[in-house]
C-alpha cells in the first residue's frame, strides 16, 4: 500500500516499510512460505563466518578496519547514509571474498579505483543450437565481474528491483561471454519481444563498484519474406 510518509525502509512491529517504484509503500509483514533456496542458504553461512571472523582478529587488526571505515559510507538507505563500523566493513569485504571462493583478509585491503567496465551490449539469438545469451566485450576485465539478471519481462517495462546472481563471468571468446547456461538454468529461456535486464559489478580485493545496468529486448531475426512463384502462361495447342 502506497503510503504519504519520510523514506523508510525495514521492519517495525508488524508493517514493513519499502521503497517500489510507486513510491514509499507498507505491507504488513508475513513469514515467507516458500523454503530457501540453495544460494539463499549459502549467502547466509557465508556472512555469518565473515562477521564471526572478527572475534579473531587481533586487537592490532581491528583497529585497523576501525581507521578505514571512518571513510567509507553506506549505501543510501531511506535517504541515508553513515560511516561503517570496522567490524561492517570487515564482514562485507570477507563476505563477497566467500561468494568467489577466495581467503578472507586480516588487513583492510587498500580501497581500488574502478574503471568502467568493458561490456558494450547484451545480445540474445536463436538458432539451430536454441538461444545464446552473449556479453560482448571490448577488452579483458580487470579483477572479477559478477552478473546479476533479472527474469525476463514484457518490452515495455524498465523498471526492475529484483535481481539473482548468475556468478562470476564466463570467460570471454571471441570477444564475446556466453552467459546462456547461468541465465536459463535460473530462469529459463526468455521469450521473442521479453527484455532481459542485467547487474554487472566489478570485484576487486572484496570492493565492488557501482553497479551497471545493460538490457536488451529479445528480437529474433525475420525469416526472408517468401518470393511469389511464377506460374507458366498457359500455351494453347495450336
Amino acid at each position: 500500500m502506497k503510503v504519504q510518509d519520510v523514506p523508510m525502509s525495514g521492519k517495525r512491529g508488524r508493517i514493513v516499510a519499502f521503497k517500489s517504484r510507486f513510491g514509499q509503500c507498507e505491507r504488513e509483514h508475513t513469514r515467507p512460505t516458500k523454503p530457501r533456496t540453495a544460494a539463499q542458504c549459502r549467502a547466509s553461512s557465508d556472512f555469518g563466518r565473515a562477521s564471526l571472523g572478527w572475534n579473531d582478529l587481533t586487537e592490532e587488526q581491528r583497529e585497523a578496519w576501525c581507521e578505514l571505515s571512518k571513510k567509507v559510507r553506506s549505501h543510501p538507505r531511506g535517504g541515508q547514509s553513515g560511516p561503517l563500523t570496522g567490524q561492517n566493513l570487515f564482514t562485507a569485504l570477507n563476505r563477497n571474498q566467500a561468494l568467489l571462493g577466495l581467503p578472507p583478509f586480516l588487513y583492510p585491503p587498500g580501497r581500488p579505483v574502478f574503471d568502467l567496465i568493458p561490456i558494450e551490449a547484451l545480445t540474445i539469438t536463436e538458432g539451430r543450437a536454441g538461444i545464446a545469451l552473449k556479453l560482448t566485450l571490448t577488452e579483458p576485465p580487470a579483477g572479477h565481474v559478477l552478473v546479476y539478471a533479472s527474469r525476463p519481462y514484457n518490452a515495455g517495462r524498465h523498471y526492475c528491483d529484483k535481481f539473482i546472481c548468475l556468478g562470476p563471468l564466463p570467460a570471454p571468446r571471441g570477444g564475446q561471454s556466453d552467459i546462456t547456461a547461468q541465465y536459463v538454468k535460473a530462469y529459463g529461456e526468455p521469450w521473442p519481444g521479453s527484455r532481459v535486464i542485467l547487474r554487472i559489478v566489478q570485484q576487486v580485493n572484496g570492493w565492488r563498484s557501482l553497479p551497471r545496468r545493460i538490457e536488451t529486448v529479445f528480437r529474433p531475426d525475420q525469416p526472408p519474406t517468401a518470393q511469389p512463384k511464377l506460374r507458366r502462361a498457359l500455351v494453347s495447342a495450336p
